[in-house]
């Protein structure tokens, strides 16, 4: 009988510390926080509080604002699972083109990199972009 109940306890505490553990960050955007800016027959989209993707493989893809943030997990742990849950959206009215992103600049002090064009994949397609908005930066 002793030992169905060391048993039990064991399985009970090791139970225990295999329940998920869920994290949540809350982030909330306004259109004032938005803002359009015409620059070289584009428009670029700035967005309070966001930064850009900077990397040679986003080249030629529309530059749009990007909500970076990182989470402090407990020692031991790691994540299994990321999603994104959108609780309103709002549509901004008008017809943008949109600024690419561009090649990052080195501070090696060669020259600066060629303008990179528009992806005409992305550019002319009626596919939303970006199809997932969670990116692994």
């Amino acid at each position: 009988m002793k030992q169905s109940i060391t048993l039990l306890s064991l399985l009970i505490l090791m139970s225990g510390s295999l329940v998920a553990q869920q994290m949540t960050q809350r982030f909330t955007f306004s259109q004032n926080d938005l803002q359009i800016v015409q620059s070289n027959n584009y428009d670029v989209v700035k967005l309070n509080g966001t930064e850009y993707l900077e990397r040679e493989e986003y080249a030629g893809q529309p530059q749009l604002p990007l909500k970076q943030f990182k989470l402090l997990l407990p020692q031991g742990t790691s994540a299994i699972d990321v999603s994104l849950i959108i609780n309103s959206e709002q549509q901004i009215t008008g017809s943008y083109y949109v600024y690419p992103v561009q090649l990052p600049v080195y501070l090696n002090f060669s020259s600066l990199p060629p303008f990179v064009e528009p992806d005409t994949a992305i550019y002319n397609s009626n596919n939303p972009f970006p199809a997932d908005y969670i990116v692994d930066y």
